[in-house]
């Protein structure tokens, strides 16, 4: 198994994804509100926002937190595997991702190259398992979107 690092251009592009099917797919949005990361940061948000809280703005939060970290997590990879340093704040920049236009079979190809590309060798993967739960979550949600899509197709 080799690992291939992805470059930040490569992570925003899949973030931007991700924020697309979320604006267009209410299920893949519940699955981000309904984890226990966006839960946190709910009740941590709740009491300085007076009450009123900008779900849409908590979700692409937790969505770039969750990006960041699984970018920091493959050059982690990477570098363990080749031996490299890894250049974690190398032309790192401070970007808003926009959601980018794709199907759910794209989305589905290029997450599943990111989640491939998380394990070293041995089966490390090194970002927290809450943050690797939603990972996951996302995934399988996007793959029953695409079950579901060919299930109607055959009805």
């Amino acid at each position: 198994m080799s690992v291939i690092k992805f470059a930040e251009k490569e992570i925003n592009e899949i973030e931007g994804m991700v924020k697309f099917q979320i604006e267009s797919n209410t299920s893949i949005k519940g699955i981000v509100i309904h984890s226990d990361i966006y839960a946190k940061k709910y009740q941590w948000e709740r009491p300085i926002s007076k009450g009123f809280v900008d779900e849409d703005k908590l979700i692409n939060e937790v969505i770039g937190r969750l990006f960041w970290y699984l970018w920091i997590a493959n050059k982690t990879a990477f570098a363990l595997q080749y031996e490299e340093e890894p250049g974690f704040f190398v032309n790192a920049t401070e970007s808003k991702v926009s959601p980018k236009s794709c199907t759910l079979k794209q989305l589905r190809e290029k997450i599943g190259s990111l989640s491939y590309n998380l394990f070293t060798n041995d089966g490390h993967y090194f970002v927290s398992e809450e943050w690797y739960e939603l990972f996951e979550d996302i995934i399988a949600g996007i793959n029953s979107q695409i079950v579901y899509a060919l299930e109607e197709r055959h009805l």
